[in-house]
């Protein structure tokens, strides 16, 4: 007989909500937008790219906890995850080395034939998918156990 707290893969102990899932079919959409508001507005506005970051990731940690953890990590490629990462640091990497190669300093923002606000909001932006992608990481590496290489029997 089947076990109505256990996923159909057998993927870790891990209650079936309905509330759980309902909540989190309702809640992601609002919590990924209010994440990227906080992002693109922290500039101007309190929040920034480290809690826009956070609130991202937490979106995800959401849905892993209430469709399980086994599924997301089939769900997303980890090369997503190293591309994600890459793209951020690199971003942030090119706008600060971006502005030695125009003429000014490491991390001169105000080089750039560009307002400056913009500028910003791309480092802003690249910290953010850096931050969301080591929370979402985290969040899918623990849930496979730390001792086991990352893989559930």
């Amino acid at each position: 007989m089947s076990d109505p707290t256990r996923p159909s893969g057998g993927e870790g102990p891990f209650v079936q909500s309905p509330v759980t899932r309902t909540a989190a079919r309702t809640l992601t959409p609002f919590v990924l937008a209010y994440g990227v508001y906080l992002s693109l507005f922290g500039t101007s506005l309190p929040g920034g790219a480290f809690q826009g970051g956070i609130v991202v990731g937490a979106a995800f940690v959401l849905v892993g906890l209430a469709f399980g953890f086994g599924p997301m990590r089939r769900w997303i490629h980890p090369g997503a995850f190293a591309a994600c990462f890459l793209l951020g640091i690199g971003t942030f990497g090119a706008v600060g080395m971006g502005g030695f190669f125009l003429g000014g300093a490491v991390l001169d923002v105000l080089v750039y034939p560009v307002d400056v606000e913009w500028i910003v909001k791309l480092v802003e932006v690249a910290i953010a998918v850096v931050i969301g992608v080591i929370v979402t990481g985290l969040a899918i590496w623990l849930s496979a156990g730390v001792g086991d290489g990352g893989e559930r029997e």
